[in-house]
């Protein structure tokens, strides 16, 4: 009974020490967690507090896992873009602009004829020379980027009247020196009737018969 009995404790005592000895691993004997508590050289050797449950490479608590390596993630490969879907700078905004102008304008004269009983018939004189007018507009005038868009006129006056040109025409009808009116109509033979001047030129009168005709004096 008694060679039992240490028999039993022989045999509990070496499997309580097998026991502790897989619980608290010595440095470089890890337990099945891959871990293992300092006994040894703690301090001296190891920079830890003595009893410290811990993982080596690197030395950290044991309550931390082992970090798994992070798969890394291949970069997006870029892909091409096409032309429709490239940004674009935007066209800037047109500047517009508006002015006023003033323009002057020649206004042409009119020529007018009036008749003169003074003057034999025939023959003309100018009584007034013309003068032209002037005449001024305002125009309101668009720019777009510099460039003339519009023109618009907003304001016209005369600045000044033309002057018309006049010419004077004879009425007055020439006269026939030589025989008097009565001789010239008595007679109806044929000679020299007498001198006529008609614009300031001379002519020689002639009858035949009924007939009368006239024969320029040249210089």
């Amino acid at each position: 009974m008694k060679k039992i009995f240490l028999m039993s404790t022989f045999i509990f005592t070496f499997g309580l020490i097998i026991g502790i000895s897989y619980t608290f691993a010595h440095p470089g004997n890890t337990d099945s967690s891959g871990c293992h508590t300092c006994r040894t050289n703690c301090t001296e050797k190891w920079g830890i507090p003595y009893g410290y449950y811990y993982r080596h490479n690197p030395v950290r608590p044991c309550s931390e896992s082992t970090p798994s390596p992070t798969p890394s993630t291949p970069a997006p490969t870029p892909q091409p873009t096409s032309p429709s879907e490239s940004p674009t700078t935007p066209a800037p905004e047109p500047k517009y602009e508006t002015k006023t102008e003033k323009v002057t304008e020649e206004i042409s004269f009119e020529t007018k004829y009036e008749e003169d009983s003074d003057l034999e018939e025939g023959t003309t004189t100018v009584k007034q020379e013309g003068e032209n007018g002037i005449k001024e507009k305002t125009f309101e005038v668009t720019y777009k980027d510099g460039i003339e868009v519009s023109r618009k006129c907003i304001d016209e006056k005369i600045a000044k009247n033309s002057v018309p040109k006049i010419i004077a025409k004879g009425t007055k009808k020439p006269e026939v020196k030589g025989a008097s009116t009565k001789e010239q109509e008595g007679s109806t033979g044929s000679g020299l009737l007498g001198l006529l001047f008609v614009g300031g030129m001379g002519y020689l009168v002639f009858r035949f018969g009924k007939k009368l005709k006239a024969k320029y004096l040249s210089k």
